[in-house]
């Protein structure tokens, strides 16, 4: 109808529509031959795994990579189990996705990084993998598995359990036994965050037993040593806390300034050097000083390129600011690991 039809000429009804019912017939999924690691996957699937590097050294850290691709209820499996060798110690699982949501059955790959660290150099083999499912179409259920992995860890130059010496005002030497200085890589830096709690903790722990030492004498009374104080070997605690707090509130401009702010301020207590000296030639001259490895250095010149770009251009994707951060957090577990 248009403004020229006569008002007659118009009929209007309203029609109700309604589409025919569809019974869907739900079956149980069978308990006969089901595997004791089913966790309820359904559809046709396949899985690999691969190293990102064949080797590192004790100060690295490497990364299984595990892909799950094919269709069913992809988006509902979880991380898969990694049995680690002795003496390798693995990390909570990364997860990213490319699923095709709309495709019915979904399909598309999911994508498990395990970053993980060795304490010992040596040849390590790191076990397959199994993942079971239920494929629909053979009605049976399957069991798939990875191929072993095979990686070399060279001994590295940071130190483990040992010692380290620092001298009071008094020029006395001070020896005290240093604790295990790894530190995870994870995601969102909660992990990073728990383990610089620990060691915050244990160093206030040991710094109020040593002014008991200090002030207590047999008879009760203050010693001298009470007025002598001692430089202690300190490690704050998280020193990306404020970038977190940025990055959780999606907030994409304050987080590169405050990452860029916080992890200068953080290099110049490690280095010992004036905030307004790092520079990138400064910082090589002190990695080199420290036997840094050179990964880790460049993955720190790096990941400073990167957020004094987006400083001034921020990139708009929750993602990146995601990834930044994890790489800043990586950075600074290897420079706890390998800085004394």
């Amino acid at each position: 109808a248009n403004s020229n039809s006569p008002a007659d000429a118009v009929i209007r009804k309203r029609v109700t529509l309604k589409s025919k019912a569809i019974t869907v017939m739900v079956h149980p999924l069978p308990d006969s031959g089901k595997p004791a690691d089913f966790k309820g996957a359904v559809g046709n699937f396949a899985v690999r795994s691969s190293l990102d590097k064949k080797g590192i050294t004790t100060d690295d850290m490497g990364n299984v990579k595990i892909i799950l691709s094919g269709e069913g209820n992809i988006h509902l499996v979880n991380a898969l189990k990694i049995n680690w060798p002795a003496q390798m110690e693995g990390y909570e699982a990364k997860v990213s996705d490319d699923i095709d949501k709309f495709s019915v059955p979904m399909k598309g790959n999911k994508i498990f990084t395990y970053p993980f660290t060795a304490s010992n150099p040596g040849a390590y083999t790191i076990p397959s993998v199994s993942f079971s499912y239920f494929d629909p179409a053979a009605k049976i259920y399957k069991t798939l598995q990875t191929h072993p992995l095979e990686i070399n860890v060279k001994k590295g130059k940071g130190y483990t359990e040992g010692t380290y010496v620092k001298k009071g005002k008094g020029g006395d030497r001070d020896r005290e036994t240093a604790f295990q200085k790894t530190i995870p890589y994870v995601v969102g830096g909660v992990s990073l965050l728990a383990a610089f709690f620990i060691v915050a903790t244990r160093v206030k722990k040991r710094k109020e037993k040593k002014k008991q030492d200090l002030n207590e004498t047999p008879d009760g009374g203050l010693g001298i040593a009470a007025e002598e104080t001692v430089d202690e070997f300190i490690i704050p605690q998280n020193p990306l806390l404020a970038a977190h707090e940025k990055l959780l509130e999606r907030n994409d401009a304050e987080f590169y300034r405050v990452l860029d702010s916080s992890i200068k301020k953080y290099l110049a207590v490690k280095f010992k050097v004036p905030v307004e000296e790092i520079t990138k030639k400064r910082l090589m001259e002190e990695l080199d000083k420290c036997n840094v490895g050179c990964s880790t250095s460049r993955m720190l010149i790096s990941l400073l390129d990167e957020v004094e770009l987006n400083v001034y251009a921020p990139v708009s994707n929750s993602n990146h600011l995601q990834k930044t951060y994890e790489k800043a957090s990586e950075v600074v577990a290897l420079l706890e690991k390998q800085v004394c």
